[in-house]
Formats: C-alpha cells, sequence, structure tokens
C-alpha cells in the first residue's frame, strides 16, 4: 500500500468519521516521557513531519494542507495548492520542499510557498536530500526527480516497478529508496535493485549511517541493512508500517496503521502507547526528546516530558 491509495482510503474514512484531537497538553510537561495529544487545528490527513528545530517544526497533508509549530502553537500555511502534499524536507528553514499529487513540488523561502516545475504528473510520495543541491523526490510509476539546485530532473531507475514510497540516504553516493517490489540503491553514479529478502512492499527508511539502515513495511516488515546486507528484525506487529525515524541507532520509532507505535532501543523493538487508532503516517523530532507524529484525520501526536 503507498500514500496514494492511502489518500482515497482515508478520504472514505473521513466522510465515514469525524473526529478532532483531544485538547493540547504541553509538549514539555514535567513526568515520564509518554505521546501525548497535540491540537492540530485540522481534521485533514497529514501525511507528513519534518522541522529544523523544537520551534520550526512542518506538517503537510491532504488539500493542500500546511501547517507550522513556532514552538507554542500550530498555524495554517498558505501552499497555494489543493494537492495533498505526501512528503517534506528541507536543508534549513528558508529551504524547504513539499512533495504531492499530481507531480506537486513546493518550494518555501522563509517567507511563502510557492511551486516548483517537476516536468511530472505522477504523486510525489517522498522527498530527501543531503544539501540544497543535491535533492531527490520519489513516486509513482519508477519516478525518481533529481534537484541540482536550479532544477529538477527525471533520473532512470533500476526496475522501476509500480511505484516508490520512501527515500532517504547518508550521503550524495548512498541513497535509498523503498518501492513496492524491492529496495533501490544509488551510489551517486546509477541505480541497483537490492536483495531484501522480502516480496512485502515497503514505505519508509531511515538510518543512522549507510551501515545501520532500517527498511519499514507491509505486515509488520522490518529489516536492518548493515552496509552488506539486509536482514529481518522482529516487529511483533502485523500492522502496516508507513515511517520509519530515529535520534540515533539505538533510538528509533517506527509508525503505522491502527496508531501503531514501535520504538527500538538498539536491541529490539516494543510497542508504545499512542492513544489513537488512526493511521500514523510520519515521525520526526529534533531529538530524542522531542518528537512529532503526524496521522489520518489531523492527529498529530508529541513525545517528551
Amino acid at each position: 500500500m503507498y500514500k496514494t491509495t492511502m489518500v482515497s482510503l482515508v478520504v472514505i474514512a473521513f466522510m465515514m468519521s469525524m473526529c478532532g484531537c483531544s485538547s493540547d497538553k504541553s509538549p514539555t510537561a514535567p513526568g515520564t516521557p509518554k505521546w501525548r495529544t497535540m491540537t492540530s487545528g485540522t481534521s485533514e490527513n497529514l501525511f507528513a513531519v519534518w522541522g529544523i528545530s523544537s520551534s520550526d517544526v512542518f506538517v503537510v497533508g491532504q488539500a493542500g494542507t500546511i501547517r507550522h509549530y513556532n514552538g507554542t502553537t500550530w498555524g495554517s500555511m498558505t501552499s497555494g495548492t489543493t494537492e495533498a502534499l505526501l512528503g517534506i524536507w528541507g536543508s534549513s528553514a528558508s529551504d524547504v520542499v513539499a512533495v504531492g499529487g499530481n507531480g506537486t513540488i513546493l518550494h518555501y523561502d522563509g517567507t511563502s510557498w510557492t511551486p516548483m516545475t517537476s516536468g511530472t504528473t505522477n504523486y510525489l510520495n517522498g522527498v530527501w536530500g543531503s544539501s540544497a543541491s543535491d535533492v531527490f523526490a520519489v513516486g509513482l510509476n519508477g519516478t525518481i526527480l533529481h534537484y541540482n539546485g536550479t532544477s529538477w530532473s527525471p533520473m532512470t531507475s533500476a526496475t522501476p516497478g509500480n511505484g516508490f514510497d520512501g527515500v532517504w540516504g547518508s550521503s550524495a553516493n548512498d541513497v535509498f529508496v523503498m518501492a513496492e517490489d524491492g529496495i533501490r540503491h544509488y551510489n551517486g553514479t546509477s541505480w541497483s535493485t537490492m536483495t531484501s529478502g522480502t516480496t512485502d512492499p515497503f514505505g519508509g527508511v531511515w538510518g543512522s549511517s549507510g551501515s545501520d539502515v532500517i527498511a519499514v513495511g507491509y505486515n509488520g516488515t522490518i529489516l536492518h541493512y548493515d552496509g552488506t546486507s539486509w536482514t529481518p528484525m522482529t516487529s511483533g506487529t502485523t500492522n502496516y508500517l508507513d515511517f520509519v525515524w530515529g535520534s540515533s541507532g539505538t533510538d528509533v520509532f517506527a509508525v503505522g496503521s491502527n496508531g501503531t507505535i514501535l520504538h527500538y532501543d538498539g536491541t529490539s523493538w516494543t510497542p508504545m502507547t499512542s492513544g489513537t487508532t488512526n493511521w500514523v503516517n510520519c515521525v520526526w523530532g529534533s531529538s530524542g526528546s522531542d518528537i512529532y507524529a503526524v496521522g489520518d484525520l489531523g492527529t498529530m501526536l508529541h513525545y517528551g516530558r
């Protein structure tokens, strides 16, 4: 299942059940670290979160939704589009890129969002870069686009498959892309298909280094890459895992369907209480004690004291 498929599913869910977030609780409230609900200010499905710091966080979602957190409250930003926005990444507070439906790419310069020419109408599900002049966007029909600081251009991917979802790299010469039929790797020159050992579709990917990479996907699939090969990890769930992020190799969070949030401490994965049964689509943090997760129907969660 891809985010583009999810868009259709969550729209149906939205029509069937309207729900809001519970009252806001301070991200810095004292006590044991746990997930707390934040008031997002929207009931739109939220697909991705990324930020520069705890006081500069961006969330994107359905119908061109962009929310920004200044450390105190969430506010709305004008995106200029009604397309679903599915991924977001930036090199700085004044250089942020959001991607989404029908080839939509938006750029934020610290003041406003403006459209960029992508050259495609395919849905773009994820975006990541090593710098402001080395950015990758991936999507349906084997789409991989590269931005060199001036313009976006298509890349030839190995065995395109049905579509690409997550993208992450340790450097410009070490980039991983998740696909329905496997994992692709870029060495700075060309793309190749990696042996994953599973036929389950993948969602997200993140690593602490090029030899410590985690990929997540369908049926609770979690794989670890040690720089040589991918091996399965025990997740303890059969829920779809959509995204993964960590503050280090021993502090990793994976999120997915039915409100699933898993934590990895370097030894094993354990479930966390999220407080929601909504699909959690993405997770990101400024540190191991300041983490944000977003999902369907305006779901917004914060992990911290």
